[in-house]
């Protein structure tokens, strides 16, 4: 039984992993890319997450991700597949790709 629990613990963890990344699928599969000059691809699930809506902070000059500290510029930020803020990083931390919640329908 002490052998069963941390690894039913261990396959929690690693099933919630998969579930939150497999929640970005959307993204890959949209083929979505930057609003910068460079248009580089927003890339797979594993470079974005999810943030609710209290994690971001809508101002005059863009999006302050706050677990973060992210800030992007209002013409940066592309319309959701679902109902979450996505921010999509580079390998150093800088933002890739973002998108907003279509609240508008």
């Amino acid at each position: 039984m002490r052998i069963l629990f941390p690894l039913a613990a261990a396959l929690a963890l690693v099933n919630a992993d998969a579930a939150a990344h497999g929640s970005a699928m959307w993204i890959q599969n949209g083929h979505y890319r930057n609003l910068s000059g460079l248009h580089e691809s927003c890339c797979g699930p594993r470079d974005c997450a999810a943030y609710a809506s209290g994690d971001v902070q809508v101002r005059p000059d863009g999006y302050m991700v706050r677990p973060t500290g992210v800030l992007v510029p209002t013409d940066q930020a592309q319309l959701s597949g679902d109902d979450k803020y996505w921010l999509c990083r580079q390998p150093d931390g800088s933002m890739r790709c973002f998108f907003i919640p279509n609240v508008g329908g």
